[in-house]
């Protein structure tokens, strides 16, 4: 990798962004910028064409961000210069179910993003939507849930029910946006809500059939609750299954007698991805997923 110019030419400094380019500043011509990419280097561009005799206080970088400040050598004026680039996706973005008097509620959280000009947004710095359906029905249409600031990193979604356990989905997304507008949107998330299924299986503490309820938190990292109803006693086995069908965890493997039961799964030892639990009693069968996300 060879820099390019002219060999009475100073360099200011270098800065490698968060998408790897590796950025410059120097002289003469005023003040020029190129970046590498890691194959070929950018034309260069003037930052400013006065600045022959201009001494540098400084060159930082911020994600994917740059900023450059210097002095000019014939004034005591301090100069500033932002490249302002789309800052990146809100990282560790996941949902779970937040408890509030005897409901849940889905609860979003976060990584707050580093640059600047997102975190010191009062408004508007990050954006989440939000679209539902009823399980394996056709998805409604992206719909504005709220503009928050740069230093929150979490929301409570107060107006679904029941989450991690309905007959519904929501999916979330989050978008971080900065001063200039630029934005980056996470991957989404979704979380099971409304009518709780489980309440089918128990009519006046009786437990009438068997089920098995979407894990909660989903996603999930590291651990995870499962809760089932058995109506019969019996033996009961309750596996996990990677997404190629092998077997990763035994959570249950004993008799139950009737009753209503819930299991913790600890996945520390497992990689981020989709598995699957299947629960086996009598002549019934049932196959959930969940999703790990480290």
């Amino acid at each position: 990798m060879v820099l390019e110019t002219s060999v009475d030419a100073f360099v200011f400094g270098a800065n490698k962004t968060s998408n790897n380019n590796l950025h410059t500043v120097y002289k003469p011509g005023g003040l020029l910028h190129k970046y590498y990419d890691g194959f070929i280097w950018s034309n260069a561009q003037q930052i400013n064409e006065t600045s022959e005799t201009a001494y540098s206080l400084g060159f930082t970088s911020q994600s994917n961000d740059l900023y450059a400040m210097w002095k000019d050598g014939n004034n005591n004026y301090l100069k500033y210069r932002q490249y302002d680039a789309a800052p990146l996706a809100p990282a560790n973005y996941s949902v779970s179910a937040y408890q509030s008097g005897t409901n849940y509620y889905p609860k979003l959280t976060w990584q707050l993003n580093n640059e600047p000009d997102v975190r010191n947004k009062s408004s508007n710095a990050y954006k989440i939507e939000r679209r539902t359906r009823l399980l394996n029905g056709i998805w409604s249409s992206w719909s504005l849930l709220a503009n928050l600031s740069g230093t929150t990193s979490a929301y409570i979604d107060y107006s679904i029910g029941n989450a991690s356990g309905g007959d519904r989905e929501a999916e979330y997304r989050l978008t971080a946006i900065d001063i200039g507008n630029n934005s980056s949107p996470s991957q989404s998330v979704v979380i099971d809500y409304g009518f709780d299924r489980a309440e089918k299986t128990v009519v006046n503490g009786i437990v009438r059939e068997y089920s098995i309820n979407q894990n909660y938190p989903n996603p999930f990292n590291p651990s995870t609750k499962i809760s089932y109803s058995i109506k019969e006693e019996g033996l009961v086995t309750l596996k996990v299954y990677d997404v190629l069908g092998k077997e990763v965890a035994t959570l249950v493997n004993e008799n139950k007698a009737v009753g209503n039961y819930e299991v913790d799964f600890n996945a520390s030892h497992l990689s981020s991805g989709i598995y699957y639990y299947k629960i086996i009693a009598g002549d019934f069968v049932q196959t959930r997923k969940m999703i790990l996300i480290k």
